[in-house]
């Protein structure tokens, strides 16, 4: 005799899919909040999280299907960041919604690639059929969600840093022109308020510098036993010069996680720094630090000026305060010359 087939009837518990979207609201309206830097209100965040798990439910009542499309779902959004983050003006309201986006698709991102890393997990092992008509979904879904939220919250956290970073470091840079003898040399420059190194004789504040930004104006044995990593002392007695237009100093500097240092510093005639389009002298000379490696990793700057050189003009400091974050210190750069060190007592050459 042939067994009955008993259909299968799906079952929905409507207080389950309230109380998971009520807890995945919270965690993307928190991180949405963390990652515009406004402060987490923890009774506004989780009503916001409860109007987005209340809509979440308009699923189950037909007369309601009209609130799915997308503009009930952006309507739907912006209420919950309202509520659950806030706004200071429409434009906020916006730019809230558009992070809430962002790491929804990160976080629903990181989940469905852990789902299917899963061994036996496809598209359809997604559901198992029991004698009893009971369907029930693997574990994988759930599993791959749980993990997601702290691997989507440390991408979330690399991303922001890093663009932070970017535009910090962005804020600081200056377009430089530094003339040697009789050339000059167009760069890009950091303003580091973290470097408080001065030439002990001449009481000089000193910069860095790439050497291969300067190196046409230096003796080529010079150049040649600074790259190749020779002691700058004994290179500097080294040289035969004749051309007395070119000025040396060895300038002692304690490098960050290491011991003193000497670096061999160039006197230039003038360094101007471009402002509306026009070329403005610093109001003090520096000495410049030659970096046989680059300063910058990614080469987004090749010079690190010290900020005496700004702050003693009136009209450099207007070009450096129209800048994010200048009165910040600057990301420390990548240098064998770390131009945020303390200033050690020596005398120059």
């Amino acid at each position: 005799m042939a067994k009955p087939v008993i259909p299968v009837v799906p079952v929905i518990y409507i207080d389950i899919v309230f109380l998971i979207n009520l807890v995945m609201d919270a965690v993307l309206l928190a991180m949405t909040a963390w990652v515009t830097k406004r402060p987490i209100r923890w009774r506004r965040l989780m009503l916001g999280a409860a109007i987005g798990a209340i809509y979440s439910l308009v699923l189950f009542v037909p007369p309601l299907d009209w609130m799915t499309s997308w503009p009930g779902k952006a309507i739907a959004s912006l209420i919950m960041v309202w509520v659950g983050v806030g706004r200071k003006h429409w434009l906020d309201l916006a730019r809230n919604c558009l992070a809430l986006y962002f790491v929804a698709v990160v976080l629903a991102g990181a989940a469905l690639a852990l789902h299917f890393a899963i061994p036996g997990v496809s598209l359809t092992s997604g559901t198992v059929i029991t004698s009893r008509g009971i369907e029930f979904g693997t574990s994988g879904a759930t599993l791959g969600v749980l993990v997601a939220i702290p691997v989507a919250f440390a991408l979330i956290s690399h991303i922001t840093r890093r663009v932070r970073d970017v535009r910090r470091l962005e804020g600081s840079l200056l377009k430089v022109s530094i003339k040697v003898a009789d050339k000059t040399y167009p760069c890009t420059a950091l303003v580091d308020t973290g470097n408080s190194l001065f030439d002990p004789v001449s009481r000089l504040p000193v910069s860095f510098v790439d050497l291969a930004v300067v190196s046409d104006s230096l003796p080529s044995s010079l150049v040649t036993a600074l790259t190749s990593g020779q002691d700058p002392v004994a290179a500097l007695y080294a040289l035969d010069l004749d051309d007395r237009s070119l000025r040396f100093a060895l300038i002692p500097f304690r490098g960050a996680g290491k011991g003193q240092s000497m670096a061999l510093a160039i006197l230039p005639s003038n360094i101007s720094v471009e402002q509306n389009s026009a070329w403005t002298e610093t109001a003090s000379r520096s000495w410049l630090a030659l970096s046989p490696q680059p300063l910058s990793r990614d080469g987004r700057f090749q010079a690190i000026l010290h900020p005496h050189l700004i702050l003693g003009d009136d009209s450099l400091e207007d070009v450096s305060a129209k800048s994010a974050g200048r009165t910040q210190t600057s990301p420390s750069p990548s240098s064998t010359l770390g131009a945020g060190q303390g200033q050690t007592p020596g005398r120059s050459g």
